[in-house]
């Protein structure tokens, strides 16, 4: 008896909750919002179902003034009328919900529902606009979201190459200056919006040496990821371990590219030696930072460099960052303690800013007015002048012997 009590309380309470419930349902139903149109035909352009198609061609037949509704399943798609008997003005138009595209009008209308990788329900309208009947076929095919580039990947080694030389069992320090700005950046992208995911660390540290070190990470705001642990310290077992696990890292994500930091201390350049020569251009760059002074036959393929600032200005020269933001992380670096001026920086970027390619030569000589000491290009309607007797293979030449360019074709 206390159950049905309760349960009538629960109703009566409910009840205007209900009723206004029902009343935005049938409002939104009535405007259209939640109800797709009743439609004639169902057309599934999704991949993989058993009806499944990229393309359907339906014959149609539409009195005056009548629609016909198809409904289409599909991320994407285009529709379109051919007319087979004498052609009259039409309409192609779709709608999901809150989307309403109006297509064109006239005897072969169009309409275009952009992919966007998510599946809809789409109602497709065919409208007669003319007096007369409409005999035809309506073609509708499938569409594919833009393929997208996977982000840029991230390789790190953690001891030396992030984590400075310290001694075992004090605080852990701060890592070197610059590096964690800088894989910051290239995990989240110029605008800082990119996904997290790519960013991989690969260290020779065995499990039971990794205490701390996550947390580390964390409170430094280096980008988190996984950490692959090695099962030796040793440089020829952690060598094949390293590669092991790194080439499973890019089997794992067949598109993607890689930028490879590491440091000179101990296997690194050997190890990511070997990821090269198996990868080849999926390597976008390959940074040893230097903590001692390795052989140079060690590096072949490789980039030495002494401080993320540096590393900022190769990338930027790999076209990977661009100049203003390798600067930017330059100066963090700075910031974060490293000893670095302006000018070492304009040094960096210079080094690594491609030099500007001359002007080549136009194929006609520019021709130089002896009386106004103007020169004119070949298409210019002054270029045969009758003081035009002076002909000079490139403008440079021209500007060297006191001539200034025309004002009407500017050369």
């Amino acid at each position: 008896m206390a159950i049905n009590m309760l349960k009538s309380n629960t109703i009566s309470k409910s009840a205007p909750l209900l009723a206004a419930f029902a009343l935005l349902i049938s409002g939104m139903l009535a405007c259209g919002d939640l109800a797709p149109e009743p439609a004639d035909e169902f057309i599934d352009l999704t991949m993989g179902k058993a009806d499944g198609a990229t393309l359907r061609s339906m014959s149609l037949t539409l009195a005056a003034g009548a629609t016909k509704r198809y409904r289409v399943k599909a991320t994407g798609f285009k529709a379109a009328l051919a007319q087979t008997s004498a052609p009259v003005q039409a309409t192609l138009s779709a709608k999901h919900y809150s989307y309403d595209l109006a297509g064109s009008a006239g005897v072969a209308p169009t309409v275009e529902a952009k992919a966007d990788g998510t599946v809809r329900n789409w109602t497709l309208r065919v409208v007669n606009l003319d007096a007369s009947p409409l005999s035809g076929m309506v073609t509708v095919t499938a569409l594919s979201a833009p393929a997208t580039t996977p982000e840029l990947g991230i390789v790190s080694d953690i001891d030396k190459t992030v984590l400075p030389k310290h001694t075992n069992g004090d605080p852990l320090p701060a890592p070197y200056p610059g590096v964690t700005a800088l894989y910051q950046r290239l995990e989240r992208g110029a605008d800082g919006a990119g996904q997290l995911g790519d960013m991989y660390y690969v260290t020779a540290r065995t499990p039971d040496r990794l205490s701390g070190i996550a947390a580390w990470m964390a409170q430094s705001g280096l980008p988190p990821g996984p950490i692959d642990t090695g099962v030796s310290t040793l440089p020829w077992t952690a060598q094949a371990e390293k590669v092991k696990d790194i080439s499973a890292i890019f089997d794992a994500n067949p598109k993607q590219s890689f930028v490879l930091f590491g440091d000179s201390s101990h296997r690194d350049p050997e190890v990511y030696r070997e990821v090269i020569q198996k990868y080849g251009a999926r390597v976008k760059a390959a940074l040893i930072h230097k903590v001692n002074n390795p052989n140079p036959a060690r590096l072949t393929g490789l980039h030495l460099v002494q401080s993320y600032a540096e590393a900022a200005a190769l990338l930027y020269g790999k076209g990977i960052l661009g100049q203003q933001e390798a600067r930017t992380l330059m100066q963090v670096a700075r910031a974060e303690g490293l000893s670095i001026t302006d000018a070492e920086i304009d040094a960096l970027l210079a080094a690594q800013t491609p030099p500007t390619p001359p002007t080549p030569p136009t194929t006609q000589p520019f021709h130089g007015n002896t009386s106004s000491k103007t020169f004119h290009a070949p298409a210019c309607r002054y270029y045969h002048c009758s003081n035009c007797s002076v002909s000079f293979s490139t403008r440079d030449a021209a500007i060297a012997a006191g001539y200034h360019p025309c004002g009407v074709c500017k050369p």
